[in-house]
């Protein structure tokens, strides 16, 4: 299998997400693992000092606006709906992995559990 990020080298890395719910794989090859993995470090690194600014504690980042002084929004609130996606997400990836460590007892309650979120999130939407 090519490498989902260039299409030009063999994949030999595969990472699994799971965002939202919606789960998923991502095929790289080493060159393209390798720059995904000193991209992150880069963003770590930085991490403190974008908080900071964000936060409006600390001296600007290098290359970015110094904050305002007004008073920020309100973060959104997150609404039902996302939280409900979230934890069936969150559930079918624990049934999952309770069926792949053959915890068969566990992964028939996540499944009762699963069926119980589904049921309601019907009977909300309705």
């Amino acid at each position: 299998m090519l490498c989902n990020h260039c299409n030009k080298h063999e994949a030999t890395i595969r990472f699994q997400f799971n965002y939202m719910g919606q789960s998923g794989e991502i095929h790289l090859c080493e060159h393209c693992a390798e720059a995904l993995k000193q991209m992150s470090a880069a963003a770590l690194a930085n991490w403190p000092a974008l908080m900071a600014q964000m936060a409006g504690w600390g001296a600007p980042v290098p290359g970015q606006e110094a904050p305002s002084a007004e008073i920020p929004a309100p973060l959104p609130v997150v609404d039902e709906d996302f939280r409900r996606r979230r934890r069936l997400g969150e559930l079918r990836a624990k049934l999952s992995s309770a069926v792949a460590l053959e915890q068969y007892e566990e992964a028939a309650r996540l499944r009762d559990e699963i069926t119980r979120s589904e049921k309601e999130a019907c009977t909300h939407e309705s």
